[in-house]
C-alpha cells in the first residue's frame, strides 16, 4: 500500500531522506526556518493536509504533519492541489517554474523570499521523488 502525500508516515520518511542527503545539507545550509507544504482538497485529493519542514538545522531538519490551521510557525506556506504536488514529485515541474506561474501558491510569506532557496528546493523535491520511486519499486 503507498504512503498518501503529506501523511505521518510520508513526514517521517521525508525526514530521514532528508537527514541523509548531503546534496540537501549543503544546498539548505544557510535557509532557517521553518515552511509549510499544504495539499489543498479537490480534485479527489483527501481533506486539506500539511507537513511542516524545521529547517533550523539542515544538518537534522525536522518534517512533521499539521493541521492546516497550526501553521504560524512556518515563515512561508506554499499549497496547491494534488496534480501539481505531483508534477512535482515527478520532475515535470521545477519548483521555480511552478512558483512563478502561480501552480504553487504563497498562503504566507513572499517569493524573494525563497529564491534564494532554490537549490535547497530542488534537493528536496529530490528526495520526496526517491521515496515516491521507492514505493513505485514496492507496489
Amino acid at each position: 500500500m503507498a504512503i498518501e502525500l503529506f501523511s505521518v508516515a510520508w513526514a517521517a520518511r521525508l525526514e530521514r531522506e532528508l537527514g541523509a542527503s548531503a546534496a540537501f545539507r549543503t544546498a539548505a545550509a544557510r535557509w532557517r526556518g521553518a515552511i509549510a507544504l499544504v495539499l489543498e482538497s479537490g480534485d479527489g485529493a483527501p481533506p486539506e493536509r500539511a507537513v511542516v519542514l524545521d529547517l533550523a538545522r539542515a544538518a537534522a531538519p525536522a518534517v512533521r504533519p499539521a493541521p492546516p490551521h497550526a501553521l504560524d510557525d512556518a515563515s512561508h506556506v506554499v499549497a496547491a492541489p494534488l496534480h501539481v504536488w505531483t508534477s512535482l514529485l515527478v520532475g515535470e515541474m521545477s519548483p521555480a517554474v511552478a512558483l512563478t506561474s502561480g501552480r504553487l501558491r504563497l498562503r504566507r510569506g513572499g517569493l524573494l523570499g525563497l529564491l534564494p532557496h532554490l537549490e535547497a528546493a530542488r534537493e528536496l523535491l529530490a528526495c520526496a521523488r526517491a521515496l515516491a520511486e521507492e514505493e513505485a519499486g514496492a507496489g
